[in-house]
């Protein structure tokens, strides 16, 4: 039986509820994502926490806006308007969709939730972002020790939340584990914000001819230059983002944080960069070790 988790894939909770609970959630899902009348292609944008994808999701945003003069304006409030969360929220879900029925688009599904048949189509096209644990688990410390609300909030130290079952490396390999095998069934692209951070306009052209969309270098610069870590972090000093609700004046509490590769040698010791390389070894399926392999993010030696 898989392990029992809260919507957001971390807690302990009644394994059948929370089954049941999602199915009945995913069936409304699965049938707006086959809905012949959408017409638009469904890809979902498949991520952990802590990757990178609002500097993704609001890049891409950004250049759609831009080249197909959609006028919103995009920033990381109303960003789920161009790139919606596979969900039924209202402000950031798939009600929001400006493009709904514009063949020019996909309908690009953004979602940190692990593989389940229950909630996902299989054979939909699937665009994967990975990136190293090693950052991926420091920025989640401190998303958990300080973004969550206060209630939630992680209450150990760095190691005791790499060791965590529900929290740390093993949620990490579990999510990777399931996805990867899932990238067989359809057309999927594997992407990285390690490669994006090094060369951006080569790393979204990718995406883009993935997405069949057509490819602007003008736009792609203009997106880059709205994007850049300095202007993504005023924003979100200034505006937020839709649906949470953090100390935007704690440095360590942004979601644009350091967005530095490698960044977590500044936090972890070498035992602790030790151990985490160890559990993906040993929790890292073949397949997805050979992912993280093929995107030059080796793990575990």
């Amino acid at each position: 039986m898989p392990v029992a988790r809260t919507i957001d894939g971390a807690t302990p909770r009644n394994p059948r509820l929370d089954a049941l609970r999602a199915y009945l959630y995913g069936f409304p899902l699965r049938m707006l994502v086959k809905q012949p009348l959408a017409r638009n292609r469904p890809v979902y944008f498949c991520s952990y926490p802590k990757t990178g994808r609002t500097w993704l999701r609001f890049l891409l945003s950004r250049y759609l806006d831009d080249v197909f003069d959609l006028g919103v304006d995009a920033n990381l409030t109303n960003m789920f308007s161009i790139i919606p969360n596979l969900s039924l929220h209202q402000r950031r879900g798939l009600a929001n969709f400006k493009l709904r029925g514009d063949k020019r688009a996909p309908m690009l599904l953004a979602s940190h939730d692990p593989f389940d048949n229950s909630r996902f189509a299989v054979g939909t096209d699937v665009l994967l972002m990975v990136r190293g644990a090693h950052d991926v688990i420091v920025s989640s410390y401190f998303h958990s020790t300080r973004q969550r609300r206060e209630s939630e909030r992680f209450r150990g130290t760095l190691s005791e939340f790499i060791e965590d079952p529900f929290k740390g490396v093993a949620r990490f390999t579990r999510y990777y584990n399931g996805w990867v095998e899932q990238l067989a069934n359809g057309r999927s692209y594997v992407t990285s914000y390690e490669r994006l951070a090094t060369d951006t306009p080569s790393e979204v052209t990718s995406i883009l001819e993935f997405l069949e969309l057509p490819v602007d270098v003008s736009a792609i610069s203009r997106a880059q230059a709205d994007a850049s870590f300095g202007a993504m972090q005023s924003r979100e000093r200034d505006e937020g983002i839709t649906g949470q609700k953090y100390d935007r004046a704690d440095p360590e509490s942004l979601r644009m944080r350091k967005g530095k590769v490698g960044g977590y040698r500044d936090y972890l010791d070498g035992r602790e960069i030790a151990r985490i390389d160890t559990l993906c070894r040993e929790q890292l399926t073949p397949l997805a070790r050979r992912v993280f392999d093929e995107n030059s993010l080796m793990i575990g030696g």
